[in-house]
Order: C-alpha cells, then structure tokens, then sequence
C-alpha cells in the first residue's frame, strides 16, 4: 500500500479518518504529522531528542474545507515552516539559551497523551476530544509558569456551569442543548460529575509535565484544585421493554438498528460490539467473543436462544473476517459514529436521555430484574470489581415492589374483618413469607 500524500488536499480528502497522525520527515529528527478527522484535518509537530519523541500541535486545521490563512488554517507549506520555528525554538531550550517555561498547557497536554498511548500501546480518543473540547480552547496557550490557583479555579467552575454542549460540525459556532437547565440539582450534578473527570485529565496532564518532562518545577498552581465531592454516583438510565420497542422502531438507519440489538443482547460497550467479527460468534457455544475490552483483557458473552437467533440471522454465507455490525456503506463503524445517529433515534421515537452506553444498562438492569446472578453478570459485562456490576444492576421501583410484595415478612398487625366464618386480614399475601407473633 503506498504512503498517502500528505503534501496534497486531494490526496488528504481521500484518506479515512483515524486516530493517528500519519508522520513525513521534514529534516532530520524532525517530522510533521497530520491526523484526518471527520471534516478538518489536523497538523502536529513531532522532534526526536534525547532518546525520545516531543510533541506539539500548532493552532488552526488543515486547509481540506477552508482557505489557508496562516494562522487558523494553516497549508502544507505553513504547516512545515510552523514545525522548523517551533523545532528551532526547542533548540534553544535544549541548549539553555531560553527557559523551558516556552510550553504550554497544550504541549503539555500532547505529550502527556502520547506518552499514555505508547504505555498502553492503545489510542486515547475520548481523552483527546475532551482536551480539545474542554481545555484547550481556555487555557491552551497559556505558559505553564502562568498558570495560577485563581486562573484553574475560575476555569473549573465555569466549565461547571456552562451548558451542556451538543455535536456541532468543526466549520460551524459550538451548539448548547436548548433544555439544559441547571436549576435541579440533577443537572448541577451531573455538570460538575464531568468537571470532574475533565480535571482529572488536566491535572495528569500537568503532573506530567512536572515529574516526567520537567516542563515546571512546581504543582503549586493546581494541587488544591479539588474535585466536586458526591457527584459521581447519579441515577442510572435504563430502558424499559417497551422503551426499546419504541428505540429501536425510531432507528431509521436499518444497519444503526442491528447495531442496537447487538448491544441490548449482549450488554457489550460499542468499542467493543463493533469489533465483533463473524468468526466471533459461535452459535453451537451460544456465545460472542469479546476480543478486546476497555480493560484490556477478553471475554466471552453468552446469548440466550432470542440473541443467537438473531446472530445467526446477520452472519450467515458471511465471511469468518468480516465485521458484523458494519455501516450501510459496508465499512466498520468508527469512534463516535454512532451519536448522531442516536439523537436521531431519540428524536424520532420520543424516548429521551438515550446514550449509547444506556443500552449497556438496559442490559444489565433487565437481566438483573430476570434474576440473573451478580457473579454471571459481572462476568457478561466485563467487570473485574463487583461493585462495578452492582451499580450497573439497579432494578426499577415496580419491580421493587413486586419483590418486597413477595418477600417482605407479614407480622398479623392488621385489624381482621369477618367473611362468612373466616378471619381474615384485610390484605392478602399469600405470597409472602409470615412471620407469627
């Protein structure tokens, strides 16, 4: 397969969307990448010293959809001058000409990332899109030695009380979700949950650049920066029987709607329902390997009869290699492709507060609700900790009741009335087990 070329906009149009810049050498040690997005590419800076990789990406995009400006939308060309300064300019670091305290908190940021996906020889996507989401566009360019307790501060409580916000193209204004009150304290909740775990991404990133790069010798900026406390265990979503009827009648994208069934049957993540192969499914067995987990680690899922039923539909005469749960263009899905395509659903079938990861619930919680074992359920869903599953296994308050109308003790407190010659209690439980006193 020949090497794409980067150096054209044809040629980078033509490239599939990845996670992972692809490098040309620009002089010796020197390299510029570039990393194809679902509009816009990206450009970013690679240097070779000291036995190990620097990383920089530079403001602006690629000039695939806009007209290089120089600045917020670079060229090739640019792109290859931005990396020689930006080389240059570490030279002098390198040399003590000039203090290390040149890098910012999105160098910082890069560096850290890179370091972690060569660690856990994974790509970290979830963590780049919320630095560039939540971090980068507030505090990116700032040096870290300017960076200050009131500065961090003031940003971690503004990102709490800003509104959710909502999938917007690269080329357009960032979009807020119109119904984003935040005058429930669910909602406060469930905004400073996420401040959280952006902190929490910041603050490794920061640390990093202090103990492993020493990019700055003090912590002093953002060690008493605290997490929001007893915001992290919320309500858990799941649907209902009947709201998966509706969902799933709402999936308008015939190969999104097998995608859904495969994770309500099978409780699995969508990274990892989505690389499920057909030499996976084992219909004898009656279960789906799980070739890789977020945890790193395998698994199999076993299928009750339904579920193989419809594995067995979507993989027959099906090559052993193929993925099954591919996109009406044949192709495999890829990150995040699915969001919009559950707004869609949402929005077409009424059922609300829909994510991908409320159909992993929705497994959990029903099968829980059926009587399936905490041991078994841990086991399907991937969980090394069982408090994992317990939190995942809420039952829903009919049923609740169901059960303590069942199991509850019954004391003979209740006045009795007379039908016919019987004594009897005003209330039956003829289920329950009775306790005499």
């Amino acid at each position: 397969m020949s090497k794409p070329n980067i150096k054209s906009i044809k040629s980078r149009k033509l490239m599939p969307a990845s996670t992972n810049p692809h490098y040309v050498l620009v002089k010796r040690g020197l390299a510029l990448g570039y990393r194809k997005n679902a509009s816009d590419g990206t450009w970013s800076f690679r240097r070779f010293v000291n036995g190990r990789y620097q990383y920089h990406v530079p403001n602006g995009v690629a000039d695939d959809e806009s007209d290089a400006n120089g600045e917020t939308v670079l060229s090739y060309p640019q792109a290859v001058a931005a990396a020689i300064k930006w080389d240059e300019q570490q030279q002098r670091v390198d040399t003590g000409e000039v203090t290390s305290n040149a890098h910012i908190v999105k160098d910082a940021i890069e560096q850290y990332l890179t370091d972690k996906e060569r660690e856990k020889r994974k790509s970290l996507y979830r963590d780049r899109v919320t630095a560039k989401a939540h971090i980068i566009p507030e505090l990116g360019n700032i040096q870290l030695k300017k960076l200050t307790h009131t500065r961090l501060k003031a940003w971690r409580d503004g990102l709490a009380s800003a509104k959710p916000r909502k999938r917007t193209k690269n080329s357009r204004e960032q979009a807020f979700r119109a119904n984003s009150s935040h005058s429930d304290a669910e909602s406060m909740r469930r905004r400073q949950a996420s401040t959280n775990r952006v902190l929490t991404l910041l603050k490794a990133a920061l640390n990093h650049s202090k103990t492993e790069l020493r990019w700055i010798a003090t912590d002093a900026a953002w060690k008493d920066i605290r997490a929001y406390k007893s915001v992290d265990v919320g309500k858990t979503r799941f649907l209902s029987i009947e709201e998966v009827k509706k969902f799933i009648a709402g999936c308008e994208n015939a190969a999104f709607a097998k995608l859904v069934k495969g994770a309500l049957y099978t409780g699995a993540r969508y990274g990892e329902i989505t690389g499920v192969r057909v030499e996976h499914f084992n219909a004898t067995d009656r279960n789906v390997f799980i070739e890789k987990s977020k945890n790193g680690e395998a698994r199999h899922v076993y299928l009750n009869a339904d579920a193989v039923q419809f594995f067995k539909s979507i993989t027959e005469d099906r090559k052993p290699t193929d993925y099954i749960f591919v996109k009406a263009d044949g192709k495999r899905w890829q990150q995040s492709e699915q969001k919009r395509l559950m707004d869609d659903a949402i929005d077409k079938s009424k059922v609300e507060a829909v994510t991908f990861h409320t159909l992993r619930h929705s497994f959990a919680s029903l099968a829980r609700m059926n009587g399936m074992p905490l041991d078994v359920l841990q086991q399907q869903l991937g969980h090394k900790d069982l408090r994992m599953t317990m939190r995942y296994a809420h039952i829903g308050k009919s049923h609740q009741q169901e059960q303590v109308e069942r199991y509850a003790p019954t004391f003979d407190f209740t006045p009795r009335v007379i039908e016919g010659n019987k004594n009897v209690n005003t209330e039956s439980h003829s289920n329950a087990h009775t306790i005499t006193m």
